[in-house]
């Protein structure tokens, strides 16, 4: 994961979360720790129940942690008050849910800039930044109907141009494709990858869509109360790095550069095999799994049920 702006972070450190039914405690997460930088897509998968929203909304800050410390932008917000937890969640974080949560009685645009007054920015100014996001998503000829004149794939573009509307520093989305057919999927899919591109917004995302999950910059397994790091883009990029390093240098090929250059190509190889290799062992079939996805995009892979 590529840190374009240090300052832009979400972090987390030892976050766990408890809950108690009468004497009963229930343990959903336990000792989580995570790191998000800007510009960065980031995908949590696993089982229903495995406490993904929950994570979610901990990251959110619509729920607290029973204990570990949640840092935005460098700034310790665990033990702030819910009046200053809001403020910092409308100006910081957006959201996005299954359910678009739109406000039937609004307008696209009217939805779309209902965070930027309540931010307090004027009317003309939320008007016309809605107007651009409306163009963003694709829906510009959308601006004047309301969610029951729109299809599923328009409403959660409205939605995701709603949660653009203040420029957070992080995206949070919880089964965005969940209702949405292959196509509306595919397309929400892109427009992710077009604001990623063009800002330092960050995204996370859960879902059970490993279409969406794979085209993430990085995916995290949540899975026995515990969160871990199963796949990473950045990882393939170290060995395509040394191999154009090592073949289209400037240095001359006498032959002892080349019998070195072999050598570190080898050593190369040697680990880009182990590391599926070792991912199995460890247990994280996933990653292997998803780069067989990536080299036939049209195979079906089925993964083993949970045993009850």
């Amino acid at each position: 994961m590529e840190f374009k702006n240090d300052n832009n972070l979400l972090i987390c450190k030892n976050l766990s979360k408890i809950y108690f039914q009468g004497n009963e405690k229930i343990e959903v997460l336990r000792n989580i720790n995570i790191e998000i930088a800007s510009s960065s897509k980031l995908a949590i998968i696993g089982s229903s129940g495995s406490g993904k929203s929950t994570l979610l909304n901990i990251l959110g800050t619509l729920d607290k942690p029973t204990s570990g410390d949640i840092y935005i932008n460098n700034s310790n917000i665990t033990n702030l008050s819910d009046r200053n937890l809001s403020k910092i969640r409308n100006k910081n974080i957006g959201f996005v849910y299954q359910a678009h949560h739109l406000l039937n009685e609004f307008t696209a645009i009217e939805n779309i800039l209902l965070p930027s007054l309540i931010l307090g920015h004027k009317k003309e100014y939320s008007q016309n930044k809605a107007h651009e996001l409306l163009e963003l998503v694709g829906l510009e000829d959308r601006y004047n109907h309301k969610p029951s004149e729109l299809s599923g794939g328009e409403k959660q573009r409205v939605a995701i141009a709603r949660a653009l509307i203040n420029n957070p520093s992080f995206i949070l989305m919880d089964e965005p494709t969940g209702n949405l057919d292959e196509i509306s999927t595919n397309k929400i899919i892109s427009l992710i990858e077009q604001i990623s591109n063009n800002s330092s917004s960050s995204f996370v995302i859960v879902t059970h869509d490993m279409n969406v999950a794979k085209n993430m910059d990085s995916i995290f397994l949540l899975e026995n109360k515990e969160l871990q790091k199963l796949w990473a883009k950045k990882k393939l990029k170290f060995f395509k790095f040394i191999i154009d390093r090592l073949f289209k240098s400037q240095s001359s090929f006498t032959l002892s550069s080349i019998v070195l250059k072999i050598s570190i190509f080898s050593i190369t190889l040697a680990i880009a095999i182990l590391i599926p290799v070792m991912s199995i062992m460890n247990g994280f079939e996933f990653e292997f799994k998803n780069r067989i996805l990536n080299l036939v995009p049209h195979s079906t892979i089925i993964f083993d049920q949970p045993t009850q």
